[in-house]
């Protein structure tokens, strides 16, 4: 496969186009997505990281009206999250797609796949392929792409489906174990804000979710996350949550050297 990949590719970009049938583009979305699981045949994209996630993921996942493309959105964003998973491109080479100009931005993509009303499903593969891009390229975004980011993850804390307000702790977890020490504690703050009332969920597994999070936040900005939580813990139902944070910045404030990034690639 990996010898053929200079033709392959423009190949599978024409036949994903907006002209061509819309059975076609799932079904070969589909099979992209099986071929990025696969070890052996998923290494051969890496070299053309680039056009594969800008021609053949973001380009069918960009918001148009009706349900196909809805599905065609799903597939597309899903398979996105896959080749992210799979590290089938460098944390240099993502970053570098994030940060280019253009029409069509990646972010700017996900980012409407986590709000479609069609189908909840693109929701959720949509908060999972951003977990991906955080895991990927965390380390390198910088403060103004961060501050995209994380607004996009608290209106989903908000969703009507548990399931994706609980796969977004995991996204949440995501931001903060890459997260530089140099990020502002403004911004830290204002996400803490809207994050901490939801460790008083009814649910225990957000309650969970949201603890998980908010102690690998601990790890980097451990002052900051005590002072938000000690701000709330007498309004919550039960300090339980709220004191395992606490406990965590108090380890934080200890091991300074253990601040930072917890990138592994």
């Amino acid at each position: 496969l990996n010898q053929h990949m200079d033709e392959l590719l423009p190949i599978l970009a024409n036949c994903l186009g907006l002209e061509r049938d819309a059975h076609m583009r799932l079904g070969l979305l589909k099979v992209v997505d099986q071929l990025f699981e696969d070890e052996e045949r998923g290494s051969a994209f890496r070299s053309h990281s680039h056009d594969v996630v800008m021609q053949l993921l973001v380009a069918p996942a960009v918001w148009r009206s009706g349900k196909t493309a809805a599905a065609v959105r799903y597939h597309a964003i899903r398979a996105l999250g896959t080749f992210l998973e799979r590290k089938l491109i460098t944390p240099e080479e993502l970053h570098g797609i994030i940060s280019q100009g253009g029409d069509v931005k990646l972010l700017s993509v996900v980012h409407t796949c986590m709000e479609e009303d069609y189908y909840a499903d693109t929701r959720r593969v949509g908060v999972y392929a951003l977990q991906q891009v955080l895991l990927v390229a965390g380390p390198h975004l910088d403060g103004e792409e961060r501050r995209q980011i994380y607004p996009e993850i608290l209106k989903r804390l908000d969703d009507s489906n548990d399931g994706i307000r609980l796969a977004t702790t995991g996204c949440i977890t995501a931001f903060f174990s890459t997260l530089n020490q140099s990020y502002d504690d403004t911004n830290t703050g204002y996400f803490l804000d809207g994050i901490i009332v939801h460790m008083d969920d009814a649910d225990p597994s957000i309650q969970e979710g949201i603890c998980a999070a908010l102690q690998e936040a601990a790890r980097i900005k451990p002052e900051v996350v005590e002072e938000k939580v000690l701000s709330v813990r007498a309004r919550h139902r039960s300090p339980v949550y709220c004191d395992r944070v606490l406990e965590a910045c108090t380890v934080g404030k200890q091991n300074p050297q253990e601040r930072g990034s917890n990138f592994k690639f």
